[in-house]
């Protein structure tokens, strides 16, 4: 029964394979997105440092030895989606009267973003990735549902009253959200 599905199904699954999006490994010279901008990787050779992002060149400069420029820049990227997250969360608390007790910033696989009910906000680093009206989007999905904590028709009007950009956002997410999770 077990190889007859297979069969049968063939023709999806190399369908469904073809569309998966190739793991993104971090090395010199690899091309990753940082805020819906392109960047090249660049390892400095230099033991000590910070990644320093050059905006006109398009290019992180990461120092470190070759195998810890993985862990090195996505520390960076972290701190940089926690900054750009904490901004967008607390201009949107503000605008909808709420408040949040703390932000945190992991690598979830399932979800962008969650709000617990005693006002915790978590969020996926990888947003930083994104172009700047995604992270945004979320954020403003996230704080509402400090006011609603549900997806009622009252939480959409409050998000879509306060980011206007919510549905273009949600669409980019769905048409591009996995190559986000491509970076490795």
């Amino acid at each position: 029964d077990a190889r007859a599905f297979a069969r049968k199904s063939e023709s999806w699954m190399l369908k469904a394979l073809s569309r998966r999006i190739p793991r993104v490994d971090i090395a010199d010279g690899t091309r990753i997105m940082l805020r819906g901008v392109e960047y090249t990787l660049m390892a400095t050779g230099k033991a000590r440092g910070h990644v320093v992002c050059d905006e006109s060149a398009r290019v992180l400069h990461v120092p470190g030895a070759a195998g810890h420029m993985k862990r090195r820049l996505v520390d960076w990227l972290k701190a940089e989606a926690a900054h750009d997250l904490d901004v967008a969360s607390t201009k949107y608390a503000l605008a909808m009267s709420a408040r949040f007790r703390k932000l945190n910033v992991r690598d979830q696989k399932s979800r962008w973003g969650s709000c617990s009910t005693d006002g915790v906000l978590s969020y996926s680093w990888r947003l930083v990735l994104a172009p700047p009206h995604v992270l945004d989007y979320v954020a403003a999905h996230e704080v509402a549902h400090l006011r609603e904590m549900n997806h009622s028709t009252r939480f959409w009007r409050l998000v879509l009253s306060h980011c206007p950009a919510s549905r273009s956002a949600k669409t980019w997410l769905k048409l591009h959200g996995s190559r986000l999770h491509a970076v490795a």
